[in-house]
């Protein structure tokens, strides 16, 4: 069967309408994943970089982005002239300047410098490359006569020659493009070739840098906000500047949004202000309805928030912990009744920590529905939960001692992995199995 994606033009394909939602990203992303290795690759890297945001969305939320920022690394040029009609090259000119648009707030300072620095780097090699293919440098050994009585006259003729280059390069070569870079005007043409050899070693550095910059997790949501800027709040999915306010006029609760992240970013807020001991874990779906929620009506907004907030704080009552899927159902699913009508969902996980050192429990919140959305979906979604095995249920539903009716979230020592336990195939429709599909690919 033909794959709709693989038919369209990269033009359309990747064109920022599409990826703007879900099932164009997933299209996207499944074209790229067809396409196997580097060389399969090569075309649509070249056809992204004429467009620098997408490239870079597409390279934070790509899940085989890794590999192939591996392989362009690793591909690197090791001449000066191939360098310059390489995709390496392409690649940097085009980050360089993009990653100047990325907000200063977001980095770290050093890093900051780090982007202003590489970028006048990336920019002042271009000229120097075409110096250094320029400059001529005397054979001195060709000037050695095979007459011995001929030596002086010959040593003279030599001596006259280096002057003469070094001249020649003083006079033609203008030596500011090398001091731009911190570098000298080479004399000869094998202090020319380690000095071509030391920025190619600096310009593979400096990519491999910009490539690991965009996947960074804590940067995918300002790198969707500068391919987005006309989509209101669609650009912080995973952003942690984005304040999530209590109250608009309380300064101090813009910075607890940190704590609300979604699950690809995996992040870890333990540290945000107004939240407890509790990670909480926001899946792409949840925080669509959180955003939906926000501009329609901030009171409900509010509501929705407290109880994120009361949930990080492990305080766990009859209102917000009622399990939502059957006691069969595999790992226990639980809703949070926030008014007549709403409630959240949310499941109970463990996760390792960001050392890998331990595996601790965390809140993942799926999203927000009517108390009528509540279908048989969350059935199955306990039951294939519950694959990953005894173990991994075991660490779900263990609670710790409540105290002054606070539960906080356990810890465990990091586990082998286990095999997939087989089980009876989910009794579901095709708008569900999609549903319970999104679920657990989008997190």
């Amino acid at each position: 069967m033909t794959n709709f994606s693989s038919t369209l033009p990269m033009s359309e394909l990747f064109s920022t309408n599409r990826l703007a939602h879900e099932t164009g990203l997933r299209a996207a992303l499944c074209y790229l994943d067809a396409l196997g290795g580097h060389s399969g690759l090569q075309p649509a890297i070249e056809h992204l970089l004429s467009h620098p945001r997408v490239f870079a969305y597409i390279v934070s939320v790509w899940d085989r982005s890794a590999e192939m920022v591996s392989q362009i690394v690793d591909d690197f040029p090791t001449d000066a002239q191939e360098y310059r009609s390489s995709l390496a090259c392409n690649m940097l000119d085009n980050m360089s300047v993009y990653a100047l648009a990325l907000p200063i707030e977001s980095l770290a300072r050093e890093v900051a410098k780090d982007i202003g620095r590489y970028r006048a780097f990336v920019e002042g090699a271009h000229p120097v490359f075409c110096a250094l293919s320029a400059m001529k440098f005397a054979d001195v050994q060709s000037l050695t006569s095979a007459e011995s009585d001929d030596r002086v006259v010959n040593m003279q003729a030599s001596q006259v020659m280096r002057k003469r280059n070094c001249q020649n390069a003083r006079v033609t070569i203008d030596a500011s493009l090398f001091i731009k870079l911190g570098m000298a005007v080479p004399s000869t043409s094998e202090a020319a070739t380690s000095l071509s050899f030391g920025i190619l070693a600096e310009l593979k550095k400096i990519l491999s840098f910009y490539l690991s910059l965009l996947r960074r997790t804590e940067l995918v949501g300002d790198i969707k906000a500068l391919l987005f800027p006309n989509v209101e709040e669609s650009a912080k999915d995973v952003a942690p500047e984005v304040s999530f306010p209590e109250d608009a006029e309380s300064p101090t609760e813009e910075s607890a949004y940190p704590m609300v992240q979604p699950m690809k970013a995996a992040l870890f807020f333990d540290n945000a202000d107004g939240f407890g001991e509790w990670q909480i874990l926001i899946s792409t779906e949840a925080y669509k309805h959180l955003r939906e929620h926000r501009r329609a009506d901030q009171k409900i907004f509010k509501i929705i928030y407290k109880k994120i907030k009361h949930l990080s704080h492990g305080q766990f009552s009859t209102d917000n912990y009622k399990r939502l899927n059957g006691p069969d159902a595999g790992i226990p699913v639980f809703e949070a009744k926030m008014t007549k009508d709403l409630r959240l969902v949310y499941q109970i996980d463990c996760v390792p920590d960001q050392g890998g050192e331990s595996e601790r429990q965390v809140i993942k919140v799926y999203g927000i529905y009517r108390h009528s959305e509540l279908g048989r979906i969350w059935n199955a979604l306990g039951n294939h939960l519950a694959r990953r095995g005894a173990e991994y249920r075991r660490r779900c539903i263990f609670r710790t001692k409540s105290t002054n009716d606070v539960i906080l979230p356990a810890s465990f020592p990091p586990t082998e992995p286990q095999p997939e336990v087989l089980a009876s195939p989910l009794d579901l429709g095709a708008k569900d199995m999609e549903h319970l599909h999104s679920l657990l690919v989008y997190e």
